[in-house]
């Protein structure tokens, strides 16, 4: 999932929603996990199943990854 963003849907919006940033951070230093590889995966978790992080958000722009902009209001 900290990959591909892919999964079951409920862990997945868990993982990019809830966990600390920090944490994914380190996660994917432990799995050997690119920080742009990250950031598509927290792309494709958005875009599929929703999930939503203001920090994964900045982190994807700044690496120049597309964001489609939330509907949230």
């Amino acid at each position: 999932m900290l990959a591909t963003g892919a999964g079951e849907p409920s862990h997945v919006r868990v993982l990019f929603e809830e966990v600390d940033l920090t944490t994914l951070m380190q996660l994917a230093i432990d799995f050997e996990i690119s920080d742009s590889v990250l950031a598509r995966a927290y792309v494709h978790a958005r875009e599929v199943y929703g999930a939503y992080s203001p920090e994964m958000d900045e982190i994807a722009q700044e690496m120049g990854i597309a964001v489609q902009p939330s509907d949230a209001t």
